[in-house]
Order: C-alpha cells, then sequence, then structure tokens
C-alpha cells in the first residue's frame, strides 16, 4: 500500500469495458488509491451514453475538496462533446488524464501535448498504468 504525503488521492475511470475498469480499479485500490469508476452500459448493441453524460455532470460540479486528482478515460467513445466538456474540466482544474483507447491516432497522441500524463492503447498492460501513476504522485509530493 502506498503512503501519500499530500492525502489521499482519488482516481477517477470513465471506461465502458465494466471488465477493463474493475481490474484497474481492483489494482490501484490494492495501492492505496481511492478509486470512482463511471461506465457505459449496454443497451442493444447500442452504447448508451446517458451514465457517461450524467457522470460528467457530477464532476463538472464537484466541490475541490472531492475532486479527483487524477481521471482515467477511455476514449473509445462517440460522446465526443461530453468528453470535451470532461477534457476541458480537467485542464481548468489541472489534472492530470490518462488516455485509454483501442487505436491511437494523431489526434489522441496530439492530447498528450496538453494535459496528458500517457495513453495507453488496448489490450492494457494495468501494471504500466499503476507504475506511471504511481510516479506521477510521488514526482508531485516532491
Amino acid at each position: 500500500m502506498e503512503k501519500f504525503k499530500n492525502g489521499i488521492q482519488r482516481i477517477l475511470i470513465f471506461e465502458h469495458d465494466e471488465n477493463i475498469c474493475m481490474d484497474i480499479q481492483s489494482k490501484l485500490e490494492n495501492h492505496g488509491y481511492v478509486v470512482h469508476r463511471s461506465q457505459t452500459l449496454l443497451n442493444n448493441n447500442f452504447l448508451d451514453f446517458v451514465p457517461f453524460r450524467n457522470a460528467v455532470l457530477k464532476v463538472l460540479a464537484l466541490p475541490n475538496k472531492n475532486m479527483p486528482n487524477l481521471v482515467i478515460v477511455d476514449t473509445d467513445t462517440s460522446n465526443t462533446k461530453e468528453l470535451e466538456k470532461l477534457k476541458k474540466q480537467c485542464k481548468k482544474k489541472k489534472l492530470p488524464i490518462i488516455y485509454i483507447t483501442s487505436e491511437i491516432d494523431d489526434k489522441i497522441i496530439s492530447e498528450r501535448e496538453k494535459n496528458a500524463i500517457g495513453i495507453f492503447k488496448k489490450p492494457l498492460n494495468t501494471d504500466t498504468i499503476i507504475e506511471l501513476i504511481t510516479e506521477y504522485f510521488k514526482n508531485k509530493s516532491i
């Protein structure tokens, strides 16, 4: 279990695949992070993005003391409007983002130049993600 100089580190995960989300959550929690997640649900073979939209709106309304310290976002979504809102809010609040995606293209890579600290292609190596997050928080607390 990691010890954090700056108190509890909260991580928010937006991932539509429940298995991936649960795997990341479990490993992060084993390292001492507090993890909140929001998933989109499969509905008649179409992704239902209402849960994602509601979750984004809730994040936008969080008081600073409850704001996550880092956000993990699955970019494999057709709901780009809500994804853009989330990215803008993260930038405004200086929240780092880790992108996970099934395809890495120039647009995703260009996001790294902004406030992303990492981009990971599926299938994920969650241990590598944990290492990046741990290193990020370790460097931030120095």
